[in-house]
């Protein structure tokens, strides 16, 4: 066991403006002498959202249009962003869930976005009305955990809950399938 006080002085090195030089120039080294920015791709990487007042649950962008992109949260949003072109707006910010949202997922033809919330709803979101067009309500005490849909035909959802049951829905009638 090495403690703080068993290092001897002569192993620290003082804080200068030329030590940080000293540190950046063998970090350039290391990385074959190109810059950070040439080692690393930051291209078109910034900061977009800062939006949810809580945990973010999920990330997920569209399958045919990768400049949306949908995140959720322990804050009970699903917000819709337009990633591209720059600057990234919010398009929405979708309210309905009065718990955590768990999970979320995006149509085939990004139509649609479901959501599994702990509130013990599913909420069926179309997406260029920005509006809630289904609500599924579950068992109260039930927390929807995750959720998708059907990958031929997005007319049926998969739901799975924290009680270890997994419920196929119609999306058209809400009704569970027997």
């Amino acid at each position: 066991q090495l403690l703080i006080d068993d290092i001897p002085e002569t192993n620290t090195i003082p804080f200068s403006a030329s030590s940080l030089s000293n540190v950046s120039t063998a970090s350039r080294a290391l990385a074959m002498g190109r810059s950070l920015e040439e080692t690393y791709a930051f291209s078109g990487v910034h900061h977009i959202f800062d939006h949810h007042k809580g945990s973010v649950t999920r990330v997920q962008f569209a399958p045919n249009d990768r400049s949306l992109l949908a995140t959720c949260g322990r804050d009970g949003i699903l917000a819709i962003c337009q990633v591209l072109p720059t600057p990234a707006t919010i398009i929405y910010r979708l309210k309905g869930h009065t718990g955590a949202i768990n999970d979320m997922q995006w149509s085939s033809v990004n139509d649609l976005l479901v959501t599994a919330s702990s509130d013990a709803s599913i909420r069926i979101w179309q997406i260029s009305k920005g509006k809630c067009m289904r609500v599924i309500e579950s068992t109260p005490g039930i927390e929807n955990l995750c959720c998708c849909f059907h990958p031929s035909n997005n007319n049926f959802i998969a739901v799975g809950n924290n009680r270890g049951v997994l419920q196929i829905y119609n999306v058209s009638t809400g009704k569970a399938l027997k």
